[in-house]
């Protein structure tokens, strides 16, 4: 792939995204976030801790009622995915 191939790719996810400011606000609903899947993680005896990247995915999705498209055991059965 040239650069130029990757440049092109890149305008275009671009062009069909939401770019979101991470602000205070935001770091601080992750943060609330992260704790929620914490939990979660021990009501379904996942042995393996949520990171705090979960937690942004989480976060962003709730703030701006998306779904998560998601294999990762610590999202299952929550509300915002699929």
């Amino acid at each position: 792939m040239t650069k130029r191939e990757i440049e092109l790719r890149l305008r275009f996810i671009i062009t069909k995204s939401t770019i979101i400011e991470f602000d205070y606000e935001l770091a601080i609903y992750a943060a609330e976030c992260l704790l929620e899947l914490h939990e979660h993680a021990k009501k379904l005896n996942i042995k393996k801790k949520p990171r705090i990247a979960d937690a942004l995915i989480s976060a962003m999705a709730r703030k701006f009622g998306a779904k998560i498209l998601i294999g990762d055991e610590h999202f299952k059965n929550l509300p915002e995915v699929i």
